[in-house]
């Protein structure tokens, strides 16, 4: 997700009518949640080079 757009925001702008079917389909389209997908995003795993 860019910016601050929250999980229902997008559930609605992708056009689902409720939140809870949105959370299964995209937990089992992707095998990660919309929370856990947005905040791996915005603290990214550093690597570290030798």
């Amino acid at each position: 997700m860019q910016g601050n757009i929250s999980s229902k925001e997008v559930c609605a702008a992708c056009g689902f009518f409720s939140y809870s079917y949105f959370l299964t389909a995209f937990r089992q389209k992707y095998d990660i949640s919309p929370g856990t997908l947005a905040r791996s995003c915005q603290n990214p795993i550093k690597k570290t080079y030798k």
